[in-house]
């Protein structure tokens, strides 16, 4: 164990619980159609395994769960958004408009809690 912590729970290891190796943007890049596709349904199995409604009781068995809260504003974020990101990103231009028209075509199609 490398830390410990109840509030979040965290207990970050050096040692592998389960083997493999980190999947990386080289990796992705080496990987043939067959390889990729392999890549992406194993992902897609681990995050529905991972968001099964058990998964969530089990835990909140061992730690209780607190309700997040937002660690900023939509106009703190779209503020400092040019701090995080290159520069050939940041002169593409205002994400703002995007996020706004996706927000709003989601919500005209009923998708209101992706967009809270």
């Amino acid at each position: 164990m490398v830390a410990f912590s109840t509030d979040p729970v965290l207990i970050p290891t050096r040692t592998r619980i389960v083997p493999g190796a980190p999947l990386t943007y080289t990796g992705i890049a080496a990987l043939d159609d067959a390889g990729s596709d392999q890549v992406a349904a194993d992902l897609a199995a681990f995050l529905a395994r991972l968001h099964d409604p058990l998964v969530l009781h089990k835990v909140q068995l061992v730690a209780p769960m607190v309700a997040s809260e937002p660690q900023a504003d939509t106009n703190s974020l779209r503020q400092r958004f040019g701090r995080w990101v290159s520069a050939g990103r940041r002169d593409a231009g205002d994400p703002s408009t995007w996020v706004d028209e996706l927000a709003q075509t989601m919500l005209e199609a009923g998708v209101e809690a992706a967009c809270r």
